[in-house]
């Protein structure tokens, strides 16, 4: 067996830090691995290469928001899910060393008393998800801590001693970017400061993304850049002309229509199914893109759609096309 990485995203995510869970025994786990989408989401499988006569291993590295109750509760909700269903035993993590089990502590009161104190605890931010579940739970996992003490008390003794002219070196900086900004009117040309300015405005979220994606856009096309060597950008570019060309409300109403021809014109099985697909559609079994996917794919070769339904074509186009976009390579790419 390979080694293999697994990188999961713990929602909320607007801090990013890290939790480590290792497994040396996760020999069991399938190519099919995964968590309750409710708790977190995998965001990368990393296959690395067996060494001739080492055993796989499989590493689990969670990214989570520190002293968030939802994040810390979601934490304690996949290591539980590990255990049951992959046999996880040995959860690693930071800001300690050693062996840092606090399930010793389960014996001093009843589960319904700890899952309480321990409730408590985590809303205010004084233990993390993994502690949360050593002490309610009567699971027999490690929690094992993986700091090097000295470089920890190194870096935390360079913290502080940065942290105490915080005040000072903020007002310092502060009127270093004033210098800076003052300069740039000699520096900079009036493209790069409008690209500076756009870009300053989307992270201070002045202006959407729609907007400052077709700003780059035409300072592309300006600049002899092929905006198509970016698919997730020239894709978001697309969307945005096709929503610029919708009327929602006619969409809606030649949906309406659409549907009714089409149930005249397929047999009795495909009317069935249409039946079926608009009613999962409605209650939100299947997402926008797969219902509409459907019924373009049905009224192939009964009905042109460009032609006798425009708005609800274009429609169908802009949700096709967003499906298409990945938000994290679209952002990369940006």
């Amino acid at each position: 067996m390979m080694n293999r990485v697994f990188l999961l995203i713990i929602p909320p995510v607007f801090i990013l830090s890290s939790l480590l869970v290792i497994n040396v025994a996760l020999a069991t786990v399938p190519e099919s691995f995964s968590v309750p989408s409710q708790y977190g989401t995998i965001k990368e499988i990393f296959n690395a290469p067996q060494l001739a006569g080492q055993r796989g291993r499989t590493i689990i590295y969670l990214q989570d928001a520190h002293c968030n109750y939802e994040a810390q509760r979601n934490i304690a909700n996949i290591l539980e899910y590990l255990i049951k269903e992959y046999g996880l035993r040995l959860v690693m993590v930071e800001g300690g060393s050693g062996n840092v089990n606090i399930s010793f502590l389960r014996t001093l009161a009843d589960g319904g008393r700890r899952e309480q104190i321990a409730e408590d605890y985590l809303k205010r931010g004084e233990i993390s998800g993994e502690e949360y579940l050593d002490l309610v739970s009567s699971y027999d996992f490690e929690l094992y801590g993986i700091e090097d003490e000295g470089l920890y008390e190194a870096h935390l003794s360079s913290f502080q001693r940065v942290y105490s002219i915080r005040e000072k070196a903020l007002k310092e900086l502060e009127v270093l970017s004033d210098v800076v900004e003052r300069l740039k009117i000699y520096i900079y040309s009036k493209p790069l400061r409008d690209l500076e300015r756009y870009r300053d405005d989307y992270r201070e979220k002045i202006i959407a993304l729609a907007e400052y994606c077709s700003f780059l856009s035409g300072m592309a096309a300006r600049q002899s850049i092929d905006i198509n060597s970016y698919p997730n950008l020239s894709t978001f570019l697309e969307v945005i002309r096709l929503e610029g060309n919708i009327d929602f409300s006619q969409a809606e109403i030649q949906r309406n229509i659409f549907i009714k021809e089409l149930a005249v014109l397929v047999n009795k099985q495909e009317r069935k199914e249409i039946i079926d697909k608009s009613r999962e559609f409605k209650s939100g079994q299947i997402p926008a893109q797969d219902y509409y996917s459907f019924l373009k794919g049905v009224s192939e070769g009964r009905i042109e759609l460009d032609k006798k339904y425009p708005q609800l074509s274009n429609y169908i186009r802009y949700l096709i096309a967003s499906k298409k976009i990945s938000v994290r390579e679209l952002l990369r790419e940006v």
